[in-house]
């Protein structure tokens, strides 16, 4: 291993990502070449004093609940909602295609797309997160 590649790998050994070959390949390269050996050790030592600071840091009351609560609310809407998003769709395709096969007269199916257009933009509308 030469000094690009062992630059290149660094990030892998640092996250322990790096396979057992590589990891040794790398050991060795970084015993033998002062200059990464040093790359490597100012490093470790920058992550190990990231590590302790962050682990100093108090998380706020309340973080952690706010997440989950946020994250729920990106996941999309509930199984439930889905479920009954799915039975109106299909109610709404049942109707139509009903409207079409009984040919009821222009102004009828008018009503019956305007009605069933309301009925979609009010479950589109309770699947937006608040």
């Amino acid at each position: 291993m030469n000094c690009a590649r062992f630059q290149e790998v660094l990030p892998l050994l640092l996250l322990r990502e790096a396979g057992p070959e590589l990891l040794v390949e790398a050991k060795v390269h970084a015993g033998g070449c002062p200059a990464c050996g040093a790359l490597l050790a100012g490093e470790r030592a920058l992550d190990e004093t990231l590590a302790r600071a962050a682990a100093a840091e108090a998380v706020p009351p309340g973080l952690e609940a706010r997440a989950r609560r946020a994250l729920g609310r990106a996941a999309g809407p509930a199984p439930v909602l889905r479920l009954l998003a799915s039975a109106a769709a299909i109610l709404l395709l049942a109707a139509g295609a009903g409207s079409v096969l009984l040919a009821p007269a222009p102004a009828e199916a008018d009503e019956i797309l305007a009605a069933a257009a309301a009925l979609h933009r009010g479950v589109v509308r309770a699947d937006l997160p608040p």
